[in-house]
């Protein structure tokens, strides 16, 4: 379609400029409703995303703070010494796991990282590329109608030529049956 041709039909259909009074613009409403509750759709979609990377982040954190923090000595209570130093009540300082398998929880973070990836974010990921693709394929049919309406209206201007011609013939036989023929070239 001519960019013209695109920006006039454009122009006629959105703000009105055009002229015939009984032109109807085709119709593409079920499209396009399905297509804004779609986009409305996805604009949750990525929120949603963005925020579960931000908690696949934050998981990683988390479960290495909590490792840390299990192997990290518990403060020991000090008592003064007979020449005054300070002595730790206990000669060993206790853990805070204690007995707990620390490298569990890196395979727990690694694991569920995994899953959240495999099971929710990569779906997401697969419908957002679907929507996009709906989207490049909306606004191809957008230009489609509007390439079909612009030659409707071409097609009805030239009926109305056809049918003046026509009407004139009788008075103006010669020049009109010429008019005539350039008209039905166009159509064609």
């Amino acid at each position: 379609m001519s960019g013209w041709r695109l920006i006039s039909e454009t122009a006629k259909q959105k703000w009105g400029m055009s002229m015939e009074k009984n032109f109807r613009a085709t119709s593409n409403s079920r499209n396009d409703a399905m297509f804004k509750e779609a986009t409305g759709f996805a604009q949750h979609l990525r929120t949603v995303e963005k925020e579960l990377n931000q908690w696949q982040r934050d998981i990683e954190s988390s479960f290495g703070n909590i490792r840390n923090i299990m192997l990290s000595p518990l403060p020991r209570v000090y008592e003064e010494g007979h020449n005054g130093q300070a002595v730790p009540s206990e000669p060993e300082p206790t853990m805070v796991g204690g007995d707990v398998q620390v490298e569990r929880l890196t395979t727990a973070s690694a694991e569920t990282k995994k899953r959240l990836d495999v099971e929710v974010i990569q779906p997401i990921k697969q419908w957002m590329v679907a929507y996009r693709t709906i989207a490049e394929r909306m606004r191809r049919l957008e230009a489609l109608r509007l390439e079909l309406d612009s030659r409707r209206r071409t097609v009805a201007d030239l009926q109305g030529k056809c049918e003046r011609v026509r009407a004139n013939l009788g008075t103006t036989r010669a020049r009109g049956e010429v008019d005539m023929e350039i008209t039905l070239r166009k159509m064609q």
